[in-house]
């Protein structure tokens, strides 16, 4: 369940799992359908996240065992439309790739996605037939080391944005790849992507955009090699350069962490916390140049995984992975809590499926539906039964009547997760 549900237009939501197979469900719950995704290797889990296009065609990416990453697209009535398995590598390294990246990003006429591993690389694809029209490489021929782990962003003014783990993040000119011709594209920009800037882990929360001082920049949280806490950052769409900056000093290291803006335009990151010490939860941090300002914090001992959603009233909604569900508004003031184990154990359609359920973890980011309905997965607390629970929930909560109209509401910018402003 480390993966994030999708809503399409109809209301009919999408969910998979690292069970290797897609869901779909009616408004009301009812599942109308499941597709394995055909994986021999049992350690080819699935991390992606349903990304649904316009004409409701799901794309999902699988497979973060070695030699197992494909991404498939399935039009909505559960047929296969296309399987993508030709990913890129340079002569001199080994192609066995590794699909870690949560979101597909949809284009007008090609989706975004890319390969783990130090033989990674973005790929455009034709979304019609699958077939590969681009890959990124640098001026040896070489792909961007780590590949993408974020998912691929996709700006109003032109520009491909994705992290690469230890390597940073990248840039690079759409029109240049959509044209590529089945070829290798330079991308334009890499940032921190060396010491001591470079992230100390192969972090893969999502990453959004934002305008900070009158730029798109590409917003997020990771832990440098300083290690002096996660740094809440913005980086110019065009150039890559550092716009602002602000490490949450009393937090430790994050893995991914992952960030939401609010309708005024600040940041809510996400933390981890240090057993004992009340410093997990949330930092909603205004993105002022050249440090961040951190305005305001709801703190828990809990780690914060998901990607925060906003809804319409300005409120912020992240779920932790000691299982509990959170609301505070735009000052973190609480306005809800509630553990997500009770919930279903009061409800007796599910006490005896849940009953020896230890908590329920959440990796998953919350999705808000346009009736205000938030939609939202976990799995078990107890790691040896991480395959035995796992559950997609939809909760009505008080309060929410819609997603937030900001610039990234939640986690793949909108309810099908285009990726896209």
């Amino acid at each position: 369940a480390i993966s994030t549900p999708a809503i399409a237009d109809d209301g009919s939501v999408y969910a998979t799992s690292q069970s290797n197979i897609l869901y779909k469900f009616d408004k009301e719950g009812k599942l109308l359908w499941e597709k394995n995704f055909g994986h021999s290797d049992v350690s080819a889990k699935t991390q992606g996240t349903p990304s649904i296009d316009a004409d409701g065609t799901v794309y999902i990416g699988t497979g973060t065992a070695n030699g197992s990453g494909k991404v498939i697209a399935f039009n909505p009535d559960g047929s296969q439309k296309w399987v993508f398995s030709d990913f890129w590598c340079a002569p001199t390294q080994t192609l066995s790739p590794s699909y870690n990246s949560p979101i597909v990003g949809i284009g007008e006429n090609n989706v975004y996605f890319g390969n783990c591993g130090t033989a990674g690389t973005m790929i455009a694809a034709n979304k019609a037939t699958g077939a590969r029209v681009a890959w990124q490489m640098n001026d040896t021929g070489a792909g961007p080391a780590g590949g993408v782990r974020s998912g691929v962003l996709i700006t109003k003014g032109g520009m491909l944005h994705w992290g690469g783990g230890v390597y940073g993040f990248f840039g690079t000119s759409k029109n240049t790849v959509d044209g590529a011709n089945n070829s290798g594209v330079k991308w334009t920009w890499q940032t921190w992507g060396g010491s001591p800037d470079r992230s100390i882990n192969n972090n893969q929360g999502a990453i959004a955009l934002a305008t900070v001082n009158g730029k798109t920049c590409i917003v997020g949280v990771y832990t440098d090699e300083t290690n002096n806490g996660p740094k809440v950052y913005a980086l110019d769409s065009a150039t890559g350069d550092v716009v602002s900056t602000l490490y949450i000093a009393d937090s430790p290291a994050m893995d991914n962490g992952s960030v939401c803006v609010t309708p005024d335009g600040n940041i809510v990151a996400t933390l981890n916390f240090t057993n004992g010490q009340t410093n997990g939860g949330i930092v909603v941090v205004k993105p002022t140049s050249p440090e961040g300002t951190k305005v305001a914090e709801y703190r828990v001992q809990e780690k914060v995984s998901c990607t925060p959603a906003i809804d319409a009233a300005g409120n912020i909604h992240f779920a932790t992975e000691s299982g509990n569900y959170y609301v505070v508004d735009k000052t973190c003031k609480l306005l809800v809590k509630k553990s997500l184990k009770n919930l279903l154990l009061a409800d007796a359609r599910y006490q005896d499926t849940f009953a020896n359920l230890d908590a329920a973890k959440v990796w998953s980011s919350p999705v808000i539906g346009d009736d205000g309905k938030v939609y939202i997965q976990f799995t078990n607390n107890d790691s040896a039964k991480l395959r035995e629970y796992g559950a997609l929930v939809c909760l009505s909560v008080e309060g929410c009547s819609a997603p937030g109209q900001t610039e990234w509401p939640m986690m793949g910018h909108d309810r099908r997760h285009t990726n896209a402003q």
